[in-house]
């Protein structure tokens, strides 16, 4: 069984650029398609946060898209590039696998420690834990990434290329659709939520006060409240997505 169609996400850095090439050489023995992601998070990294991040790794290029087309036609690819804005990253990987129909995902691990570890790599293992093909995650430094990097001092020499994104598209029977689920979850949680209120108004205090297992009746109603939050929002998160979870 071969593949059809591979997903990878790229940021510049040495790991992603490694799960790049890596898709490059399945993709050559498959004769498949790579979507290429890039992803712009909504919240920019803080100055600090950049120097930590370029201690721990150097940036290769900031020309991640134009890159990856370059190097897919040397390699006689056929690259698609995505760039994508906001976050979790996560999800918008998950939503961009399933939107393009992919049978591989491919991300590439940095090995950063500690809270950098945390943070990233619940990257990967969300995906992994909620993708709906297979996800191929490559150790920085085990591919040799050389070519690349040669190439992306090439392109960073030349004038920067406008790289077509991938525009949404909003089909508007499904933003109704949306609209109504929300609609409809938001009512259930309301009759929840005022008849929770009701038991423990003044009128109700004796029914409020009911024992059950140990506790009123009241308090029973608030755990519910609460429980049915809980389950209402994870209903929402799986019915619309775009959630790292």
């Amino acid at each position: 069984m071969g593949f059809r169609k591979i997903l990878v996400a790229v940021d510049g850095y040495p790991a992603s650029l490694g799960a790049f090439k890596k898709a490059v050489e399945i993709a050559r023995t498959y004769g498949a398609e790579v979507a290429v992601l890039q992803i712009e998070e909504d919240v920019p990294l803080l100055p600090a946060e950049k120097m930590m991040e370029a201690h721990i790794d150097e940036l290769v290029t900031s020309r991640s898209l134009e890159l990856s087309k370059e190097y897919g036609k040397k390699a006689g690819i056929d690259v698609k590039v995505i760039r994508k804005f906001g976050e979790p990253v996560a999800g918008i990987i998950l939503q961009t696998a399933e939107e393009e129909d992919v049978d591989l995902i491919i991300l590439g691990d940095s090995r950063k420690s500690g809270l950098e570890k945390f943070y990233l790599g619940s990257v990967s293992q969300t995906v992994m834990g909620n993708a709906k093909c297979p996800v191929m995650v490559i150790k920085k430094g085990w591919m040799n990434i050389s070519d690349i990097v040669e190439l992306a001092k090439e392109i960073e020499k030349k004038p920067e290329k406008v790289v077509k994104e991938e525009k949404p598209v909003y089909d508007s029977e499904v933003i109704k659709e949306n609209f109504r689920f929300s609609g409809t979850l938001f009512l259930i949680l309301s009759v929840i939520y005022f008849f929770a209120a009701t038991i423990a108004s003044k009128p109700f205090k004796n029914i409020a006060a009911y024992g059950i297992l140990g506790l009123p009746f009241a308090v029973w109603c608030g755990f519910f409240l609460i429980v049915s939050g809980i389950l209402l929002t994870r209903i929402y998160i799986n019915r619309v997505g775009g959630s790292e979870t």
